[in-house]
């Protein structure tokens, strides 16, 4: 977190500090206070994450996740309406029980946005092998 916010020799500095993403005082200076606000890392499968990937690291924007629940909130999702709901596609695609791939193909093959896929399969107009 220190590192990519505030190193510039730091390889994700670019996605980081160079962006404005900062460390809040608190944190930057404690990390006993980092603890209090954050708490221990509930296991191996977790690192921390920012809930408003536009905001820094500070108490209320971060959180213990796993890889699987911060590939949802990665700044570049791609996300589609499903039955009302707002989906990031690899969601949209489980849901719809094809894989990320086969989505991608599909729309990539037919010059398709991630909305028009999503709804050619969810509409029938794809033949599922």
């Amino acid at each position: 977190m220190l590192q990519r916010c505030l190193n510039p020799k730091n390889k994700a500095f670019k996605n980081y500090g160079a962006r404005g993403i900062a460390v809040c005082d608190r944190w930057r200076l404690s990390f006993d206070a980092f603890f209090a606000d954050v708490g221990r890392r509930p296991g191996k499968a977790c690192s921390l994450e920012r809930i408003d990937n536009d905001r820094g690291y500070e108490p209320g924007n971060c959180r213990w996740a796993t890889t699987a629940e911060q590939r949802r909130n990665s700044r570049q999702n791609v996300y589609v309406q499903v039955g009302g709901e707002r989906l990031c596609v690899m969601d949209a695609a489980r849901l719809i029980g094809i894989t990320l791939q086969s989505l991608y193909c599909y729309r990539h093959n037919h010059a398709l946005s991630y909305q028009e896929a999503v709804d050619d399969y969810l509409g029938g107009r794809v033949r599922r092998a």
